[in-house]
């Protein structure tokens, strides 16, 4: 409850900034506004109301990141709400996508068996893992290997001028690799995938 008000006076002090100040945006943040960022959303919390698939009017943005987000995009709106954070970058700038597990065998994996009714709930239309992406299917549950139609991830970042790295994921073998844990100030689900993206 009191980080819910400290949220909330922070999102009042920063409504009263030029949006245009900010180096760091996090989209897609819903109520966890983290110091020094602009908070990016659709919802009226949010210190900036934007639908990420138009543009933003923002430019010289050194970081971006974005919690689960994108897995509530429709599959073909993701390279383009992609190619919109991109183009707010400046070069070298960064953009970091925390998604969640998918097609691992984790407790906390988005397609396990018996998740689809959970999945409606929260509106879950994309599932990631470190190497694909694609559209969510109803026969998609409980299954260890990913449908045969996919985009890869490397494509999809490069489409928006990027080039691209997972940064926290699991492998074939179900084996966790993680770079840094430069998030862990302000992840809320710290077992996702993290994939980023470096301007070019």
């Amino acid at each position: 409850m009191i980080g819910h008000i400290t949220g909330g006076l922070r999102n009042i002090l920063d409504k009263t900034k030029d949006p245009r100040s900010f180096r760091k945006l996090n989209v897609g943040s819903s109520t966890n506004h983290i110091p020094g960022f602009l908070s990016v959303d659709k919802s009226w919390v949010a210190t900036f109301r934007h639908d990420i698939l138009n543009p933003l009017p923002l430019t010289g943005i050194q970081f971006i990141w974005s919690e689960r987000l994108f897995e509530h995009l429709y599959f073909m709106d993701c390279s383009t709400a992609l190619k919109h954070l991109a183009d707010t970058l400046v070069p070298g700038g960064r953009v970091r996508l925390c998604l969640p597990l998918c097609y691992t065998n984790r407790p906390t994996d988005m397609m396990r068996q018996g998740n689809l009714a959970n999945c409606r709930a929260q509106g879950h239309l994309t599932w990631f893992t470190f190497k694909d992406m694609g559209a969510i299917c109803m026969d998609d549950y409980g299954f260890q290997d990913e449908p045969a139609f996919t985009v890869n991830m490397a494509e999809l970042f490069g489409r928006a001028g990027l080039s691209y790295k997972p940064v926290r994921y699991y492998d074939e073998d179900n084996a966790l690799h993680e770079e840094d844990q430069m998030d862990s100030k302000y992840i809320i689900r710290p077992d996702s995938l993290i994939v980023e993206g470096v301007k070019l």
